[in-house]
C-alpha cells in the first residue's frame, strides 16, 4: 500500500478493513455541530448501488455523480466537456488521449489520486462490464499507459479514434477509485463506506437515508456549497406527506406536484425539456424477439407520441424517424405484455395506464412496478451525458441478434467520424433502424419541476447544480438565512 498522507482538517480516525487491509474513514466534525440540520433532499427514488462502476439506474447514478469524480464532466444540459480531476485532455494523434491530473487530489482514506488510480478504475469498470451501465462507452481503449516519470498523466491508446471519448470519461463508469481499497473483479460491498474523492463522501447510507459531507480535498468542477445535504427517499406519500408538514425537507424532487403544498412553502423551479419519456424493451424478454409485437407497441403509441426523434431534437445529429400523433393504426397482432413503470415518480402511473389503453385490446397489458418482471419498461431516467452516443446506447448496447453486425459497424462509424457530414449519415441510419427494430421507443420531451424552500438557493452563474443531463447534482444548493 502506499503511504498515507493525512488530511489536516481536524479529523478522527475509524478503522475499516477493507480488502484485507486498515484504511482510514474521514476524520470530520458532525455537521450536526455545525448547522442545525443539513440541507434536505426529499425524492422517492432509490439508490441500488454504490458502486459506480455499476451505476445503471437514476438514483445510483446521482450516488456516483455526487461522491466520485472523474476526469472530465459536461456542462449542465450541453454537450460542453470541462475537466474535474484533470488539468487537460486531448487528441495527441489519432489514437492517443492523453489527460493530466490536478496535483493534490487525495481519497477520503489519505492515499494520493494518480494516474494508476485512473487506470485501474478504467480496467475494473470494463472487467466487470455490468450490463447497462456506462462502460460500453470505454470499449475502444486497446491500452492505457502511465509514465514512470509522471505520476499524474495517462495516455489511452484506442483501437480506433473515437470523437466521443471524451464523454466516455465523464460517465459513472469511469469514476476514479482508489486502487488499494477496491477489488478489480468485485463490486464494493453496498454497506462499506466508499473510498471516494468527489465533491461530497457518503456518511450514513441507508435505504431511506443517504447523508453527504462536504468532502474538503476535493479538486475540481463542482465544489459543493453546503457542508452537509441529506438526501432522503421516502418509501410511501404519507411519509413524504409527515416531512413536509414538520417542514423537514428543503427540496422536494421528482414528487408529484399534488403533494406539494400552495401555500408558499417550497418555490418551484423549471429545466426545460429535463424529462424524456421512452418505452425500452427488456433485453431479457423473449416477447422481444416478437416483430409484429414490437411494432405495434411502437405504432399503438403513435397518438400519444410528441417525441419524433430517438435522439432529441436539443442533441446533435438528432433524426425524426417515429411518427407522432394521428390516427390509430390498424392491428393484425395479438398477445400479451408486462409493461412496467415506477409508480413514485410523477406522471408515470397515469403515462402507464394511457399507453395500456392505446394498445388494447389489441394487446393484453398488465402494469408491474417492477423492471425486471417487465417486458417493456417506461423510463424518464436520463443518459448519462446529454449527447447522442449515450441517447442512443440502449439501442447498439443489446441489438437485435440478426442486427448486431449492422449497428456496431454503424456505432463504430459515427464514433471515428471527425467529418460532420459522415457522422450525421451514421447516427441518421442508426436512428432509422432503431425505429424499424423498435426495441427503444421515444414518446415525448417535457419540462421538469422540482420545488425548493425559500431559504434555499442555487448556483444560478453557472447553474453547475446539475449533473450532466439534469441529474441531481446537490454539489450546487445552499441554505441562507433570509
Amino acid at each position: 500500500m502506499r503511504p498515507l498522507r493525512r488530511i489536516l482538517i481536524g479529523l478522527v480516525v475509524t478503522g475499516l478493513a477493507l480488502t484485507g487491509c486498515a484504511v482510514e474513514k474521514p476524520r470530520v466534525l458532525n455537521p450536526a455541530d455545525r448547522v442545525a440540520r443539513p440541507l434536505t433532499v426529499g425524492t422517492f427514488g432509490r439508490v441500488s448501488t454504490t458502486d459506480p462502476a455499476a451505476a445503471t439506474d437514476t438514483g445510483s447514478t446521482v450516488y456516483a455523480l455526487n461522491v466520485f469524480q472523474r476526469l472530465m464532466t459536461v456542462q449542465v444540459g450541453s454537450q460542453a466537456l470541462k475537466p474535474d480531476a484533470a488539468t487537460d485532455c486531448m487528441y495527441i494523434d489519432e489514437l492517443t488521449y492523453t489527460c493530466g491530473i490536478r496535483r493534490n487530489l487525495s481519497f477520503t482514506n489519505g492515499n494520493d489520486l494518480t494516474a494508476s488510480d485512473v487506470k485501474f478504475s478504467i480496467e475494473r469498470a470494463r472487467t466487470l462490464a455490468v450490463p447497462g451501465s456506462s462502460a460500453r462507452l470505454l470499449d475502444l481503449i486497446d491500452d492505457m499507459i502511465v509514465s514512470e516519470d509522471n505520476p499524474l498523466r495517462i495516455d489511452f491508446k484506442l483501437k480506433q479514434h473515437d470523437r466521443t471519448f471524451g464523454y466516455a470519461l465523464a460517465s459513472p463508469a469511469a469514476s476514479i477509485v482508489d486502487e488499494d481499497s477496491y477489488k478489480l473483479d468485485e463490486l464494493w460491498p453496498q454497506w462499506q463506506q466508499p473510498v471516494s474523492s468527489g465533491p461530497f463522501f457518503a456518511d450514513v447510507a441507508t435505504l431511506d437515508e443517504l447523508r453527504l459531507i462536504r468532502y474538503p480535498r476535493y479538486g475540481g468542477a463542482n465544489g459543493a456549497r453546503s457542508l452537509a445535504v441529506a438526501l432522503k427517499m421516502y418509501s410511501t406519500p404519507e411519509a413524504l406527506d409527515r416531512a413536509i408538514a414538520t417542514r423537514t425537507v428543503d427540496v422536494l424532487w421528482r414528487v408529484p406536484a399534488s403533494q406539494v403544498p400552495t401555500d408558499g412553502t417550497y418555490e418551484p423551479q423549471t429545466m426545460q425539456g429535463a424529462v424524456v419519456q421512452r418505452l425500452l424493451w427488456n433485453p431479457k424478454s423473449p416477447k422481444r424477439n416478437d416483430a409484429a409485437l414490437r411494432a405495434w407497441v411502437r405504432d399503438g403509441t403513435n397518438s400519444l407520441r410528441t417525441l419524433a426523434a430517438a435522439v432529441p431534437p436539443d442533441v446533435n445529429f438528432s433524426e425524426p424517424t417515429f411518427a407522432t400523433g394521428g390516427a390509430r393504426p390498424t392491428s393484425a397482432v395479438t398477445g400479451e405484455i408486462t409493461l412496467g413503470f415506477d409508480p413514485r415518480l410523477p406522471g408515470q402511473e397515469e403515462l402507464a395506464g394511457q399507453i395500456r389503453d392505446a394498445l388494447q385490446p389489441d394487446v393484453t397489458v398488465h402494469l408491474v412496478a417492477d423492471e425486471e418482471e417487465a417486458d417493456v419498461w417506461l423510463s424518464n431516467g436520463q443518459p448519462w451525458t446529454n449527447t447522442t452516443m449515450a441517447w442512443l446506447q440502449p439501442y447498439v448496447e443489446f441489438p437485435l441478434p440478426d442486427r448486431t453486425a449492422e449497428v456496431r459497424r454503424l456505432e463504430l462509424a459515427f464514433r471515428e467520424a471527425d467529418g460532420l457530414p459522415r457522422a450525421q449519415e451514421a447516427a441518421a441510419e442508426l436512428q432509422r433502424l432503431m425505429e424499424v427494430d423498435a426495441t427503444v421507443v421515444p414518446l415525448s420531451q417535457g419540462d421538469e419541476v422540482f420545488w425548493m424552500a425559500p431559504d434555499v438557493e442555487l448556483d444560478q452563474e453557472y447553474k453547475n447544480w446539475m449533473g450532466p443531463s439534469w441529474q441531481l447534482g446537490v454539489w450546487g444548493f445552499e441554505r441562507v438565512e433570509k
